[in-house]
């Protein structure tokens, strides 16, 4: 038997011809990252010790020995750690991705270390009690992550060099999305868009990158790439010049890229206080990564897509008040059922490794921010909102609104709360939780309206700031910029979902989707579906769309808007919701059975 250490994303060990995960201590896998990590070079046992046991010398020699013992008794008697006075994992015994990546990327296999690199090194892992062991992790999270940036800006390169433009652009998206400030990734990708004949696309990233310099770093763009946006407004050529940035700003350094290596990874950085404060309290920043987001399994991901199938993976039992949308949080692995617009509702949360369900009071509307992690949800019959630290499900506070909410919507700095019973909107300021407004909705033209009334879901394109929802049934748009609100005449059904790498919007109709464009607000396609679509999933930048009726889910081709595939749900379950997962390759789809059992199925996308 042989092992495989898992060291990008989740730190995890498994039986390499089983593919489970094993028990293993945490000093355990923490010794082992340390080995993997220096590779053939070796650790010396006092370093290690050091590290993992810093409070006693004498003991930390004592307790390495120990750790080693109960890895082996764990494993089976594999002794994976070998030598004597410096210690390495035994090759024949055990691999890791971390090796893998760094052979990768010294043969210059660039695709593969992209494919490799699955996430921050020890992604959330901790020893307590070994401040220096954390700061190791930091330096080897950095390390890693700058050789991951590197072989994307290489892997783009290549592309464009090879007249690929789409998958160049799709390797500059990804890596905007890992890197928002640094002007000469924006730079790279403004320039792949107007080759791949997308110059509002081009110029949207533009404004976007503009405007994160701005407001985060007090810069405006440089002369290079000003010029680029101009000629590429002017629908000018690219001067040769313009291939390589000369003077594009590393804005990871704050200073002009001349006085950087052409190397992204040997770049200085920001000191890593200031880098910690931008992650977490920049909610611009996060437009990028959304908006650019790009499935986490390779540069390959549309194509994969194309040809795979689709499977149930599992089924997990979710209360009977819940089930009617869902989201999912890909960093912490989680995903959150709510209960609808109902007095009797429930918030579930469901862990997507161990398939454990939860109960948490107010579930009426549900909804993730990426940057903070924090969970919003309502309170129908309270009328408040409640805010919950995503990782612990901890409340953190709750804001008063005037009427029902029931749905939410999050722009980067503002979360959107559409109410029933007094229909409102309340806009919300993420950071501070003060009420920026309340808006009251009106039925603004006609008078007669059939079927349900009342306020419906809320989206936010973030492409172009515009907020739409419905009324009565009758589509709406809100432009912040004015407060105007008025009526979509040319969108026949209710928005329930927006592409916005695309710039596309979806709006129900019978068996089948309108596609409008962000930017005009112009129908551009109709889809025939095996039914009428009950929600919208976005997924792998925008490239797929997947589409829930109640008997059927399909995947999209989110350029063309042809069906790629679709699979029929089993008899008796009808679907309500869906949710994608890119780096996993999973979607969630919650629903009902003819029994009146609430479940969620995780959708498996295999190669």
């Amino acid at each position: 038997m042989t092992f495989r250490l898992v060291a990008l994303g989740e730190l995890a060990l498994s039986a390499s011809d089983q593919g489970r995960k094993l028990a293993v201590p945490k000093k355990g896998l923490a010794l082992m990252a340390l080995l993997a990590s220096a590779g053939a070079r070796g650790v010396p046992r006092e370093k290690i010790a050091s590290l993992l046991w810093p409070d006693s010398e004498d003991s930390g020699r004592g307790a390495l020995k120990q750790t080693i013992y109960e890895l082996r008794q764990t494993l089976g008697n594999h002794n994976v750690v070998i030598g004597a006075a410096e210690l390495t994992l035994d090759p024949a015994e055990i691999t890791s991705d971390v090796g893998d990546l760094e052979s990768a990327y010294a043969r210059e296999q660039w695709t593969r270390v992209v494919q490799l690199y699955a996430g921050p090194f020890l992604d959330r892992f901790h020893v307590r009690g070994s401040a220096d062991f954390d700061h190791w992790v930091d330096s080897q999270r950095a390390r890693y992550a700058g050789t991951f940036r590197d072989a994307l800006e290489k892997s783009a390169r290549a592309a464009t060099e090879g007249g690929d433009h789409q998958m160049a652009a799709a390797l500059w998206r990804r890596l905007a999305a890992e890197d928002p400030l640094n002007s000469r990734v924006a730079l790279g990708l403004i320039n792949t868009l107007a080759d791949a004949s997308d110059p509002a696309g081009a110029l949207t990233h533009y404004g976007i990158h503009e405007q994160l310099l701005r407001e985060e770093l007090g810069t405006q763009p440089d002369a290079l790439l000003t010029s680029t946006a101009a000629r590429i407004r002017t629908g000018g050529t690219r001067p040769r010049q313009d291939t390589e940035p000369r003077r594009a700003t590393s804005v990871r350094d704050g200073l002009p890229a001349a006085r950087a290596t052409s190397d992204s990874s040997a770049a200085p950085t920001l000191p890593r206080r200031s880098i910690e404060s931008l992650r977490w309290h920049t909610d611009r920043r996060l437009w990028v990564a959304i908006l650019l987001l790009l499935a986490t399994g390779g540069t390959l991901a549309s194509a994969w897509v194309e040809r795979s199938p689709v499977g149930i993976l599992a089924s997990i039992a979710l209360p009977p008040n819940s089930a009617s949308r869902v989201t999912v949080d890909p960093h912490l692995h989680k995903i959150f059922v709510d209960g609808g617009a109902s007095y009797d509702h429930s918030l579930t949360v469901v862990d997507g490794d161990t398939e454990e369900a939860q109960s948490l009071p107010h579930g009426s509307g549900v909804a993730v921010d990426p940057a903070t992690h924090w969970l919003w949800s309502g309170d129908y019959g309270g009328r408040f909102v409640a805010v919950r630290n995503g990782r612990t499900n901890a409340e953190i506070g709750r804001i008063q609104v005037p009427g029902c909410p029931h749905h939410f919507a999050i722009d980067g700095p503002r979360t959107w709360v559409a109410q029933q019973c007094d229909d409102h909107i309340t806009v919300i300021d993420n950071r501070t939780r003060a009420i920026i407004r309340h808006i009251p909705v009106p039925t603004l033209s006609r008078d007669e309206v059939s079927g349900a009334k009342g306020m419906g879901e809320i989206f936010v394109n973030r492409t172009t700031g515009i907020v739409y929802f419905w009324k009565d049934m009758i589509p709406h748009r809100l432009d912040p910029g004015s407060w105007q609100m008025r009526e979509t005449p040319g969108i026949d059904g209710a928005i329930i979902a927006i592409n916005e790498p695309a710039n596309r919007l979806y709006a129900r109709i019978d068996n089948g989707l309108q596609v409008i464009d962000g930017a005009t607000e112009k129908v551009v396609a109709h889809v025939q579906l095996p039914g009428t679509p009950v929600r919208v999933a976005v997924g792998f930048g925008g490239r797929r769309v997947y589409v829930v009726t109640p008997k059927n889910v399909s995947a999209l081709d989110g350029s063309t808007h042809r069906v790629l595939w679709t699979m029929p749900f089993e008899d008796g379950f009808t679907a309500v919701g869906i949710a994608a997962d890119d780096g996993r390759r999973r979607l969630y789809v919650i629903g009902s059975h003819a029994d009146g059992r609430r479940s969620l199925k995780i959708l498996g996308l295999s190669e």
